[in-house]
């Protein structure tokens, strides 16, 4: 049924978790100015938060647990917003826009 974790890999997925949890404080506390700042450090961490906020959002909506999943749902958007950001800002997006129709 379950899947047993070795001591590395249990210790890993506990770090996301406690990262994720901070990210879901951020957006409570000082909404999506500082989550974004948190999403910036977590670097490759982010895509692992990302796909844990959404199975738990899944798994508290299943259970009824409403404000539960809404944290969960908020945290996944904000780290899928990050993953979706270009890393060379609007500008490069505008210049590839336009070299395009070209």
């Amino acid at each position: 049924m379950g899947r047993h974790l070795r001591g590395g890999e249990a210790s890993r997925l506990h770090h996301i978790f406690a990262l994720l949890h901070q990210l879901i404080r951020a957006l409570a506390s000082g909404g999506e100015i500082a989550a974004a700042d948190l999403v910036a450090k977590l670097g490759a961490k982010a895509e692992t938060a990302r796909e844990l906020a959404y199975r738990l959002f899944t798994l508290c909506e299943r259970k009824k647990r409403a404000a539960d999943a809404l944290a969960y749902n908020g945290a996944g958007a904000e780290l899928a917003g990050d993953r979706a950001a270009d890393p060379r800002g609007p500008q490069s997006r505008t210049h590839r826009a336009r070299s395009v129709r070209r």
